[in-house]
């Protein structure tokens, strides 16, 4: 009887063992699977620079997710990225639309400390009304497009202003399709009770 009960008991604990060893195996691989996908982010993607590019400059301040201020030479100039549009920040002369905040914020991420490039179109005016230049913009370094990513990743529209083509348009607007089969950003269906209307 003893020699039962012993036998029962060694196999009681094996079975507790066996389990245990079994959960720490599966806790440490969700672990491991884990710590993988955060320790190897997408990386930015690259653009090959076109020849004539005004540059680099320092970004003093992001305004918003389509205006940041640079230092060029020696003074500040406001720069409003040509070709798309983000929501509007709150303001003393706008309330804020819906996904502003996260535009903004995106864009101060990207830029924030950084240098870029400009590009200037010629098919567009070179200065707006708010005495802002209109460029397309790129960040030093690592030669992103920040312009067309607001665009690919949700962040901005593509704006085609008073109806005159520029020079990326259907670049743009093929990120904007992208952007919006994959619900990304202010086009994910819980961001924005009303969503936003692609600029035609």
């Amino acid at each position: 009887m003893v020699a039962n009960y012993l036998k029962n008991r060694h196999f009681f604990l094996f079975v507790v063992l066996f389990v245990l060893i079994i959960l720490l195996s599966y806790i440490h691989l969700q672990k491991t699977s884990f710590e993988s996908t955060q320790a190897t982010p997408t990386p930015y993607p690259t653009s090959v620079l076109p020849p004539t590019l005004d540059g680099p400059f320092s970004v003093v301040k992001v305004e918003d997710g389509d205006t940041i201020i640079i230092n060029m030479n020696d003074s500040q100039q406001t720069i409003r990225f040509v070709g798309i549009d983000t929501p509007e920040v709150q303001s003393q002369y706008r309330s804020a639309m819906c996904f502003g905040k996260e535009a903004s914020a995106k864009t101060k991420e990207l830029l924030v400390n950084q240098q870029v490039y400009l590009e200037l179109d010629s098919d567009q005016n070179q200065i707006d009304k708010y005495n802002r230049l209109l460029r397309y913009v790129y960040r030093a370094g690592d030669n992103l497009f920040v312009s067309k990513y607001l665009v690919e990743t949700g962040y901005a529209t593509e704006y085609t202003y008073q109806g005159v083509p520029h020079k990326y348009q259907a670049e743009f607007r093929q990120a904007q399709v992208s952007a919006r089969t994959r619900h990304l950003g202010l086009w994910d269906n819980r961001t924005c009770l009303v969503p936003p209307n692609p600029h035609d």
